[in-house]
C-alpha cells in the first residue's frame, strides 16, 4: 500500500526528535551519562531528559 506525502513526513518526524536518531540515543543511553549524550548529539542536558522521558512513556 503506498503511503501518502503526508504520512511520509509523520513517520520520518516521529523517528527523529530534535534530529537525533532515536535507535542511535537508544543504544548510548544505556551506558552513557545524560551530560555525554547531551555533547555526543548537540544537545542540551535538558533536552536529553525530555528525550528520556518521552521514551519511557
Amino acid at each position: 500500500m503506498r503511503k501518502t506525502i503526508h504520512q511520509q513526513v509523520a513517520t520520518f518526524t516521529n523517528r527523529r526528535l530534535l534530529n537525533v536518531d532515536f535507535h542511535d540515543f537508544l543504544q548510548k543511553s544505556q551506558y552513557m551519562e545524560d551530560v555525554e549524550l547531551a555533547t555526543e548529539f548537540s544537545l542540551s542536558s535538558r533536552e536529553v531528559q525530555h528525550m528520556r522521558a518521552k521514551m519511557q512513556k
